[in-house]
């Protein structure tokens, strides 16, 4: 049989869209359904009672027998997040808290620093445990969320488990961190505030809602000035350091937000302001794509961002060089905001998707990023020591 007749032979027996075979081949078999190839045609044998059986393939030729299953939604994992977009807004808010621990280290003077546990060492073991629990509870949450959504018991019992385990770790970290800096547990005010918000979402089954998103951008603003207050109890800038005990060195009391620099603040709202402006204009590119109503809230807002963190630049201690960092991220996320949804609105489908619009907004992202790491950096003023 020549090549041309053979691929003659092999297009009469194409199955259809269906997996069943044209009407002048008969039945498909199940080899032609799954892989979309007619088999080989070979004789047929027939049995007592008149039904028709294929020889077995001749040695050496191989066969497949079903395409390899795709990933879904419902084979994620519940063990590695895939929200790959949230990334770096996790490991910011960390990196620039850690810079400003070690800031308001530096410029202490040694002997206004506690000994031993109550001072440098506490910082960085509370620092360690700290992000620890922070990455931790992360990964808890995302197992969490599948497990409240999954229906079927063996997709929750698997979501379970890592739940439990990344929660543990979680847990271990904050007791480590509280038992060594007991003032840190004033964060658990706007932490447990803004986790509740998140989880009720993912409860909901609206985890991707602009609500969930801004809750857990709040969450990673926190980190700045919660990391950043690390220094404090080592520093001995509350008076008398903060106790277990009751009073106004209690672990509630307002001087752990109060010895604070305002620049570590203006940091956290750059953090917070940037990431809810990128949750909008995200919007605006996948799930909001061609609502009006929605553009117009988003570049309204990054209108007022740039506003707003132009005024901080009144603010006493923030370094220039940040705000000037700033204020041109700012100004090129208005920008992106007004222009990029209009151009993806023309281009082809397919060439603005969800990776590539992540990977487009990195520059911006490292923006931030610097902008906040110079308040730290460039900060010259003195530690406040409340009495």
């Amino acid at each position: 049989m020549t090549g041309h007749a053979e691929e003659s032979r092999r297009s009469e027996q194409q199955p259809d869209a269906t997996g069943a075979a044209s009407p002048t081949t008969g039945t498909a078999t199940p080899a032609e359904a799954t892989t979309g190839t007619s088999a080989p045609a070979e004789a047929t044998t027939g049995t007592a009672d008149g039904t028709a059986t294929r020889p077995r393939p001749r040695s050496g030729r191989t066969t497949r027998t079903a395409p390899r299953p795709r990933r879904t939604r419902h084979g994620i994992s519940p063990w590695v997040p895939n929200q790959h977009g949230a990334w770096p807004m996790l490991v910011a808010g960390p990196v620039v808290g850690i810079a400003w621990a070690a800031v308001l280290l530096g410029v202490m003077a040694a002997d206004d620093r506690a000994p031993g546990l109550r001072g440098t060492a506490s910082t960085v073991i509370v620092l360690v445990a700290a992000v620890v629990a922070w990455f931790a509870g992360y990964f808890a949450f995302f197992a969490a969320g599948i497990w409240l959504r999954a229906k079927a018991p063996a997709k929750r019992a698997a979501a379970l488990r890592p739940t439990l385990l990344y929660g543990a770790v979680a847990l271990v970290g904050v007791v480590v961190a509280l038992l060594l800096q007991p003032h840190l547990l004033w964060w658990a005010i706007p932490v447990a505030a803004a986790s509740a918000v998140a989880v009720g979402e993912t409860w909901r089954g609206t985890p991707r809602s602009v609500i969930s998103g801004v809750a857990t951008v709040v969450l990673c603003a926190v980190t700045v000035p919660a990391l950043a207050s690390t220094g404090i109890d080592a520093a001995r800038a509350v008076a008398g350091g903060v106790t277990w005990g009751a009073g106004a060195s209690g672990p509630f009391t307002t001087a752990v937000v109060e010895g604070l620099p305002a620049a570590v603040w203006v940091a956290a709202v750059w953090s917070l302001l940037y990431n809810t402006g990128t949750i909008l204009y995200v919007k605006t590119m996948i799930r909001e794509k061609g609502n009006r109503a929605f553009l117009a809230v988003s570049v309204g807002y990054h209108a007022l961002m740039l506003v707003a963190v132009v005024a901080t630049g009144w603010v006493r201690g923030v370094p220039t060089a940040a705000v000037v960092v700033m204020a041109l991220v700012a100004a090129a996320a208005l920008a992106r905001s007004v222009l990029v949804p209009r151009a993806a609105a023309r281009a082809a489908a397919g060439v603005w998707t969800p990776k590539a619009v992540g990977r487009r907004e990195m520059p911006l992202v490292l923006g931030t990023l610097v902008a906040c790491l110079l308040t730290a950096l460039l900060y010259g003023g003195g530690f406040t020591v409340v009495v």
